[in-house]
C-alpha cells in the first residue's frame, strides 16, 4: 500500500481526491453510501450495494483517474489543487508508528481518534 515514507497509500491518496474535488460517486462516496465491491473491503456484497456501484460506473471510473492523475502528479513534485491535502495526509502518515494506524472521516478527513495499542 504505502509507497514508502513521506508518501501516502494509494487509497489514501484516492480519499484525498475525492473528498478534496467534491466527488460523492467516487470510491469512498460510493462505499459510504451502502456500495459494495467484490474486493478490497470488508462488507459483504449486497444487491443493492453492488447496483449502487452499477449505476454510478462512469463517476467511478472518472474519479478513479482523477485520483491517480493527481497522486501522480503530487509525487512527481507538479502542481495539483489537491497538493496541501496530499501534504497534511502524508505528514499524518509519516508519524503513524510501525503497528499503528490513522483514521480518517470521510468527506471531511478529519483525524478520529485511535485506541491505543495494547502489548500482550
Amino acid at each position: 500500500m504505502p509507497i514508502g515514507r513521506g508518501r501516502i497509500p494509494h487509497d489514501m491518496g484516492h480519499l484525498a481526491v475525492e473528498a478534496h474535488l467534491g466527488l460523492p460517486d467516487g470510491f469512498w462516496g460510493l462505499l459510504a453510501r451502502g456500495g459494495s465491491y467484490r474486493r478490497g473491503v470488508d462488507r459483504r456484497p449486497s444487491r443493492t450495494g453492488r447496483a449502487l456501484v452499477r449505476d454510478h460506473r462512469d463517476e467511478l471510473a472518472r474519479a478513479e483517474a482523477l485520483g491517480n492523475e493527481h497522486h501522480v502528479l503530487w509525487a512527481r513534485g507538479a502542481p495539483t489543487p489537491v497538493g496541501e491535502t496530499f501534504d497534511r495526509l502524508a505528514a499524518l502518515w509519516d508519524a503513524v508508528p510501525d503497528g499503528g494506524s490513522l483514521t480518517l472521516r470521510w468527506p471531511t478527513l478529519e483525524v478520529l481518534p485511535t485506541p491505543a495499542l495494547t502489548r500482550r
